[in-house]
C-alpha cells in the first residue's frame, strides 16, 4: 500500500512542477536552453548568436543543404572537410556554453 501512495505523491509533485512551467510560459518568463545559433540578449529577447564563427558555420550548412539537397550529404561534406557543428551541451563542466 505504501508503494502506491509514494507513486501517487510523485505523480502529484510532477504535475505541480509541470503546472508551474506552464504558468511561467503563459507569463512569457520561461527561458529554455536555446540551440547554438541563437542566444538571449541583455533584455532577454532571442537573437542570432553574436559569435561570427557560429554564424558562418550555420550559414555554410544552409548553403550546402540548398546545393546538395540532403542533410546526410551535408554531414558527409562537413566530415570530409573536418568541420564540426556548433553545439550547446546541457550537461558538463560549463553547461550552455557553445562548443
Amino acid at each position: 500500500m505504501s508503494g502506491i501512495m509514494s507513486e501517487a505523491e510523485l505523480h502529484q509533485l510532477r504535475m505541480r512542477l509541470h503546472q508551474g512551467e506552464r504558468q511561467k510560459a503563459a507569463r512569457g518568463e520561461l527561458r529554455l536552453p536555446l540551440p547554438a545559433g541563437l542566444a538571449y540578449d541583455r533584455a532577454g529577447t532571442i537573437v542570432l548568436n553574436p559569435d561570427e564563427e557560429v554564424q558562418a558555420r550555420l550559414h555554410l550548412v544552409f548553403v550546402k543543404f540548398r546545393e546538395l539537397q540532403s542533410a546526410r550529404r551535408v554531414m558527409r561534406y562537413l566530415e570530409r572537410n573536418g568541420l564540426s557543428l556548433p553545439v550547446r551541451p546541457l550537461l558538463g563542466p560549463s553547461p550552455h556554453a557553445i562548443v
